[in-house]
């Protein structure tokens, strides 16, 4: 697990533990887990920033990369990403996010006032999700912006400019950014199975 801040926040502290008021200014390249602010964040992350590349790559597993958390059980929110977010496997799903790659569908995590600048690919030999503010996962996004293109490809690919796959509440978002992807594209939301709640407001409260 690489991160520019934490590599891994310590299982059980949970809401005791906070990042807050971090900036990564470093290029992150990381095996299979890699993110600009924490990898693998058990803890509530604010008011973080991203401003370099970020890369995953996994010849077996799974690749994740993300521009602030790579997986996420935690709250995260006023962050921004400028970084170029990169995730590929040549074995497995591929899960770039310019926020976070992936959050816990057990613990349904919020992603909160965020916005992405970077650019967010995917590819993997199996699934590649990509999203300016989530990849994949199951928790509400909430009043997020992405600027950044989001692209990428796979036997299976979920690309969006707010999330690639969720089964969470999206409001109060919006997309300015490009999306190119082979295949399954929606430029607030790209999710094959229904949808069990979305609300888009294209505008951004203030």
């Amino acid at each position: 697990h690489v991160a520019g801040i934490l590599g891994s926040a310590a299982y059980g502290a949970g809401s005791k533990t906070v990042i807050r008021n971090c900036h990564n200014f470093g290029e992150v390249i990381g095996t299979a887990y890699a993110a600009g602010i924490s990898c693998d964040a058990d803890s509530k992350v604010t008011d973080c920033k991203n401003r370099n590349k970020v890369v995953a790559y996994s010849v077996v597993d799974s690749a994740f990369a993300g521009g602030i958390t790579a997986w996420s059980s935690a709250t995260v929110s006023l962050c921004d990403n400028i970084g170029e977010i990169y995730a590929t496997s040549d074995g497995d799903d591929a899960y770039a996010g310019g926020i976070s790659a992936y959050n816990s569908e057990t613990t349904p995590c919020p992603i909160e006032k965020c916005v992405n600048y970077g650019k967010a690919t995917a590819y993997g030999y199996r699934y590649a999700y990509s999203a300016g503010i989530l990849a994949c996962g199951d928790g509400k996004i909430t009043r997020c912006h992405n600027v950044g293109e989001i692209s990428g490809g796979g036997n299976r690919a979920y690309a969006g400019g707010i999330a690639g796959y969720n089964s969470g509440t999206i409001e109060n978002c919006y997309n300015t950014g490009k999306v190119i992807f082979m295949k399954k594209v929606g430029i607030i939301f790209a999710m094959e199975e229904e949808l069990l709640a979305l609300k888009e407001y294209l505008k951004l409260e203030k």
